[in-house]
């Protein structure tokens, strides 16, 4: 039902014209002035006080005791100092549940918040309390990548092999040629089977040595793509279960009054080949489709793109 719901309104966005777009847009700029508090929850406050000197300077720790620690419920205690610094808003670094490697980039939920900041219902109320002060929420949304906990990863390696197509996915490991550039840091040259060269920046080169993480299963060799992480598995945005699962999740956090989605990674979502996969045609297009859908079914949810370098438009 959610998905053919998302489907009729998605078909009915799809046929705006770009102008209709493009007007609702212009009667929202209340967010373009705004300031906004950055928040690490776990790194903030501690509702429990005995706690919070820890945070600080770390004196009297107890042996495995953590350097820093912070919750909800200490957030809750501390929303009427942010909002007496003059803020209009509150962003918080990502809150789902994840195995943490990459700072809860690497989400392994998407419909939920990770207990270790308090579970869902504290952040309901720190959600009220920031509305009730006029500020708004900010919270992160990655849609490039998730981690390999999530389902469809795990359902895959178990054997479930239509997951295969929520992904990036080859049978078999390309040729290429590495290189250092001196104005965009080490590249890969991948020679596809029809002879183009997909040239590919490694933004972490230090961690892995390509774009394509091997993986047995069922007996069979796949290479699955990464932009970051090994763990950080590219989702395909050309399987429209991918799109309706996204679609849906906006919907679940517009509903519970999300404000702003803080889009990570957003240049990467299309990985054609033959192309550079940052800042294609095609991705602009998923962005627009998404910010036109978050426009008709939550007007009041804009979208904050890390785009991480100029657009071209």
């Amino acid at each position: 039902m959610k998905r053919i719901l998302c489907l009729i309104t998605l078909v009915f966005v799809i046929s705006l014209p770009m102008l209709y777009a493009a007007t609702f847009v212009g009667d929202r700029t209340d967010f373009r002035d705004e300031t906004i508090y950055f928040v690490m929850t776990t790194r903030f406050y501690d509702g429990d006080s005995s706690n919070n000197t820890q945070c600080w300077d770390n004196q009297d720790r107890n042996e495995g005791d953590p350097a820093w620690r912070g919750d909800f419920k200490g957030l809750i205690e501390k929303l009427d100092y942010i909002k007496s610094l003059g803020c209009d808003g509150i962003w918080f670094s990502p809150l789902y549940p994840s195995p943490g490697v990459d700072c809860g980039y690497d989400i392994s939920d998407y419909y939920d918040i990770a207990p270790e900041f308090g579970g869902m219902d504290a952040f309901k109320k720190v959600l009220d309390g920031a509305h009730e002060r006029g500020m708004k929420v900010i919270m992160d949304l990655v849609v490039n990548h998730t981690s390999d906990q999530h389902e469809w990863f795990q359902e895959l390696i178990k054997g479930d092999l239509t997951k295969l197509n929520y992904f990036i996915v080859r049978n078999n490991m390309p040729k290429f040629r590495k290189y250092i550039d001196e104005n965009i840091g080490t590249v890969i040259e991948y020679i596809e089977p029809d002879g183009t060269i997909s040239k590919r920046r490694l933004i972490f080169p230090e961690i892995t040595e390509n774009h394509w993480r091997e993986v047995n299963i069922k007996g069979a060799n796949y290479y699955f793509y990464h932009t970051f992480y090994p763990f950080q598995l590219d989702i395909n945005w050309e399987n429209p279960e991918v799109l309706y699962y996204c679609l849906d999740t906006i919907n679940y956090w517009t509903n519970l009054g999300i404000d702003i989605f803080r889009m990570d990674a957003i240049p990467y979502l299309s990985k054609e080949v033959g192309t550079t996969a940052e800042n294609l045609p095609k991705t602009h297009a998923i962005i627009r489709l998404l910010s036109n859908y978050i426009q008709m079914t939550a007007p009041r949810t804009v979208i904050q793109a890390e785009a991480c370098q100029y657009p071209n438009d």
